[in-house]
Parts: C-alpha cells; structure tokens; sequence
C-alpha cells in the first residue's frame, strides 16, 4: 500500500510547498485549510490561497470548521496503525 499526503495549511507562504509536493508526483490525497472567510469592505468571502491553488492543481479539497475533533481522530488512527504492525 503505497503512502499518501494529507497537506495541512491556509497562508501564502505554504502554496510553494503544495505546488513542489505536487510538481514532484508525491500522492496527495487530500488537502486541509481554513474555509472561506468574509473580510474587507462588503464582507466579500475570500478563499484562502491554498484553496485556490488546491482547485488549480484538482486536489481533494477539505474545509473543516473544527480541526480538533478531526485531529484527534488522526491520532487514534496512527496509533492504531503503530499497534497493527
């Protein structure tokens, strides 16, 4: 079972990471970032820029509202796999 990425950012600096991730054909299975927020005058909602390079690149894109849960969800599994090995 080949190992896949699950890449986790929202800020500007972390599209070049992405980007070379991807442009170096590591798997990627899914990509996590904060969802659209509303800033500005007319509170217009804006993507964070790893969601729009995530849509540029067609990855699976996630947008959870609460990480934590999720987090620790991720936790039980690795240890899970630690134990199963």
């Amino acid at each position: 079972m080949a190992k896949k990425i699950v890449f986790m950012g929202t800020p500007m600096f972390a599209v070049p990471i992405l980007k070379s991730l991807y442009q170096n054909g590591y798997p990627i299975s899914d990509v996590y970032t904060q969802p659209p927020q509303k800033s500005q005058r007319g509170q217009k909602i804006n993507k964070s820029p790893i969601q729009g390079i995530a849509e540029t690149l067609n990855l699976k894109l996630r947008t959870p509202k609460y990480l934590k849960i999720m987090m620790r969800n991720i936790t039980i599994l690795k240890v899970w796999m630690l134990i199963s090995q």
